[in-house]
């Protein structure tokens, strides 16, 4: 479901500019997607509308908060996994410097806060 409408909206752009709605007989790009997504239209207008300030990047993390609420056991598994391997080491190099190496865990903000209640 949401994997897919973000896919759509990514693809919006393009179906505007090829003109294949005009060729199919839709009076709008908006028009055609609509018919072909069986979205309303008001929805494929707002996609059209957001298409450009959609990013891969922020697909990527919408696919991954979905993954992670699915499957909240796995997800919990993997931040205990790379809790353990946390690491903070210091030492002072050849040319007398203090140096300091660290390996964290950076949770999302909102599992911060629902954990932290």
């Amino acid at each position: 479901g949401r994997l897919c409408g973000g896919g759509v909206t990514l693809l919006a752009p393009r179906v505007a500019d090829t003109k294949v709605w005009a060729d199919d007989g839709a009076r709008t790009p908006a028009e055609w997607m609509s018919r072909a997504t069986g979205a309303p239209i008001g929805q494929t207008i707002g996609m059209l509308a957001t298409a450009p300030r959609a990013s891969l990047r922020g697909l990527e993390e919408r696919a991954r908060a979905v993954r992670d609420a699915a499957r909240p056991e796995e997800t919990e598994a993997r931040y205990r996994a790379a809790h353990a391997g946390r690491d903070l080491s210091t030492w002072v190099d050849t040319d007398g410097a203090g140096r300091l190496r660290r390996r964290r865990i950076v949770r999302p903000r909102r599992h911060r806060l629902r954990n932290q209640r």
